[in-house]
């Protein structure tokens, strides 16, 4: 939804619905992107994770366990 808005002072009026929320702010020479962050959730996560695993081999595993137990050292 697209909607105008004004601002007073250094201040944007936003949704009440937003009070409260994290939201990740962009700024170039005219343009102000506001957006609302999502809660991290597992359901979020999930769909990358899985994707993620998919791409991971056993050799890189194993290569990453070596190279963890070698840094301990």
């Amino acid at each position: 939804m697209n909607y105008q808005t004004k601002i007073t002072g250094q201040s944007i009026v936003l949704p009440k619905k937003w009070i409260g929320k994290k939201v990740f702010i962009r700024e170039t020479d005219d343009t102000i992107i506001v957006k609302k962050m999502q809660e991290p959730s597992l359901k979020n996560l999930r769909p990358g994770l899985l994707k993620l695993g998919k791409m991971i081999s056993k050799k890189d595993i194993q290569d990453a366990v070596v190279w963890a137990r070698n840094k301990s050292k």
